[in-house]
């Protein structure tokens, strides 16, 4: 067996990518969000303790001014709505509306969907076996970045 090199992963990591932009491109046209909308609406969604514009670009490594003009899109549209922390008034919250629930669920069932995909043919055993590797690297890759 051939030991995965550093340019094997990012060509694997770009194909799941371009996977996903297929299996959620209907969510975007049925919604008319773009690529970036749905990024942000599934990151705020998936994690709730990252609220913030700055944890969306730095967790999903997007451009400052794209985010920015993206969450200006989504409040206008009424998908989500901005607070002010009130322990640090320099700090702006994001919170997503009830109107995304539809989105989001849609988001989930393309999301799962694409997971089955993604496995397909692969036992229990060795899903768990893959989610531990791929923690043990993200953990190695994590230490490094610190």
């Amino acid at each position: 067996m051939k030991l995965q090199t550093p340019s094997n992963v990012f060509d694997m990591t770009k194909c799941l990518m371009k996977l996903q932009e297929k299996y959620l491109e209907s969510v975007r046209y049925e919604f008319n969000l773009s690529r970036i909308e749905i990024i942000i609406l599934t990151f705020l969604h998936n994690n709730p303790s990252y609220d913030s514009a700055r944890d969306i670009v730095e967790f999903r490594m997007l451009q400052r001014g794209n985010v920015s003009a993206a969450v200006d899109t989504l409040e206008k549209k009424g998908y989500l709505t901005r607070y002010t922390d009130p322990d640090d008034k320099r700090i702006i919250h994001l919170k997503l509306t009830g109107q995304t629930d539809d989105i989001v669920r849609a988001i989930e069932e393309k999301q799962e969907a694409l997971v089955s995909c993604i496995f397909a043919g692969f036992s229990e055993d060795e899903k768990k076996n893959f989610a531990a590797y791929n923690e043990r690297l993200y953990q190695n890759v994590m230490s490094h970045l610190k």
